[in-house]
């Protein structure tokens, strides 16, 4: 893609990220539709993210940034809560794509995940994302690194976000005392 296409792509999907966060109250009987729309917006980062996964990113982030404004304004904390999972989830490809430093990306989801936490808990899926992230040792140090940061500066999901440092600080899962037939492990 052109870049005068990605910013083309990306002020549409913006403005689209205004709109569909720009409601009232959406009732019962309107959650499915409303969740289309939003899917619909992901799918269209999704498409950018082929192409230009920084720009993207970038809108990922503001959808991240922005979406806390609708939560009480849906009536099925159930789907808004699938919905910020599949958020966060796609915001963590795309900076493993765009080469987002772990440290940037895992902060700015643990503070997603703090800000919520304790409320209706909306991007609960963010530790389980981060936990099962394919990591070497120094990102996974780096991870622990940043959920402690993150614990310090939101007291109301430390206990949380402490109990996830340490098991960032603990060897991958399948990684553990690998050693060759006939070794015996360190």
């Amino acid at each position: 893609m052109k870049p005068r296409d990605t910013i083309k792509s990306a002020a549409i999907i913006r403005a689209h990220i205004h709109e569909v966060l720009r409601i009232g109250f959406v009732e019962w009987n309107q959650v499915d539709s409303y969740m289309e729309d939003l899917n619909l917006v992901l799918d269209e980062i999704h498409s950018l993210g082929e192409s230009a996964p920084a720009a993207a990113l970038e809108l990922t982030w503001r959808f991240i940034k922005k979406i806390p404004a609708i939560f009480n304004n849906v009536h099925d904390e159930y789907e808004l809560a699938m919905f910020c999972s599949d958020l966060a989830q796609e915001a963590w490809i795309l900076a493993r794509k765009a080469g987002n430093p772990i440290e940037d990306s895992a902060a700015r989801l643990l503070d997603a995940y703090a800000a919520d936490a304790h409320d209706t808990c909306r991007f609960d899926d963010v530790l389980d994302i981060l936990a099962k992230a394919r990591l070497n040792r120094e990102q996974r140090r780096i991870l622990a690194a940043t959920a402690l940061r993150a614990a310090k500066a939101h007291p109301k999901a430390a206990s949380e976000l402490c109990a996830f440092t340490d098991k960032c600080s603990q060897p991958a899962p399948g990684r553990a005392s690998r050693s060759r037939p006939g070794r015996k492990a360190a």
